[in-house]
């Protein structure tokens, strides 16, 4: 009860991000690149591989803790939520107006009717409902990125799943 009760503080937290707005110019680029660097040994010892693609220089104004939190918690759940053998990319593309991360895997996917509410408090695939967590991943990532001024949302795959972040570009 204790975790869930300081994980929805910290969605509440997170949320009143936009009032705050003291954000500063950070390197999106080497902060995604550390995250996978750090994950990559657990994707390893499952079993499963986590490649990259993110080209460098894309910088953001943002708070650097909690764009890693939610680069993490998608890292997470791909751990989770996936067989062995799974392959899950990293990736970042930058368009004008935007950066966009992307976390996708080849995994099983979700069912569309599970899908499209994945991103409330509490909310889990009918899959994942054997597995450790509460279902407030996913509802923290929509929050770190409405507090950034972007938005979360699924990507779609041709198989697997995917999320993505997508943040103002600020350069």
């Amino acid at each position: 009860l204790l975790e869930i009760f300081a994980a929805l503080l910290r969605i509440a937290e997170v949320e009143g991000l936009a009032e705050r707005r003291a954000l500063a110019l950070l390197d999106l680029s080497a902060l995604l690149e550390e995250m996978a660097d750090t994950y990559r040994p657990d994707f390893e010892a499952g079993n499963r591989q986590l490649v990259t693609s993110i080209p460098r220089g894309l910088h953001v104004y943002g708070d650097r803790r909690l764009l890693a939190q939610a680069v993490s918690n998608l890292l997470e759940n791909a751990l989770r939520h996936t067989p062995t053998t799974t392959t899950a990319t990293l990736s970042a593309v930058a368009s004008r107006r935007t950066i966009e991360i992307k976390l996708e895997d080849d995994g099983p996917g979700v069912p569309s009717a599970d899908a499209e509410r994945l991103f409330q408090r509490f909310a889990r695939a009918e899959a994942s409902r054997t597995t450790a967590g509460h279902g407030l991943g996913l509802a923290l990532v929509k929050a770190i990125a409405a507090g950034h001024g972007g938005e979360a949302c699924l990507s779609r795959t041709q198989n697997g799943f995917g999320v993505a972040i997508r943040l103002p570009r600020s350069i």
